[in-house]
């Protein structure tokens, strides 16, 4: 069924690149997301005086964006890491997601400052290494963001908030062309 998001995903994503008035591409750094502070929670609950608890510390992400000619939806492509602090059974630990994303725009196109709301699904890629031991998964992905805030013209920055796979909180630059 995943397989059949990402195929229909795609399809949706190609049909708009061919309306797309504007492309625009960002890099963003935030703190960890839901999904992160949950496995965090879990690990210490679990792992109750073991030494293989994992902390969530930060996400990066780059995202590819294509906006509708009335400028009011942006759709996109998220590629997320979530890395986790080092401790003493953990050498390396990290979440990677891709989701496909929307967003709309509340203010009308043009203006400097701009507010939006969006949702995002996709496939997060779970990975820790305990002591040399892999341990990978995955799951399903899904990111509500309430509110997120935009300054700027074709060169802007962004805050941005989220629920879910996606950072609480991230601050990103983007370009648009």
């Amino acid at each position: 069924m995943l397989k059949n998001l990402f195929i229909f995903t795609g399809f949706l994503f190609v049909i708009q690149s061919v309306n797309a008035q504007k492309v625009e591409i960002s890099a963003s750094y935030g703190s960890p997301s839901l999904y992160g502070v949950a496995y965090t929670l879990t690990s210490a609950i679990v792992g109750v005086g073991d030494d293989s608890f994992a902390s969530s510390k930060d996400m990066f992400g780059v995202s590819v964006n294509l906006y509708s000619n009335t400028e009011k939806w942006r759709y996109g492509l998220d590629f997320l890491v979530e890395n986790f602090e080092r401790e003493k059974n953990i050498s390396d630990g990290r979440f990677i997601s891709l989701m496909a994303k929307t967003d709309y725009m509340w203010l009308k196109p043009g203006k400097k400052i701009q507010i939006y709301s969006g949702l995002g699904v996709g496939i997060t890629f779970i990975g820790f290494d305990y002591a040399g031991d892999r341990e990978n998964d995955n799951a399903f992905a899904v990111s509500v963001l309430p509110a997120g805030f935009k300054y700027g013209g074709d060169l802007s920055i962004f805050l941005d908030t989220h629920v879910g796979a996606n950072s609480f909180a991230r601050l990103g630059l983007a370009y648009k062309f």
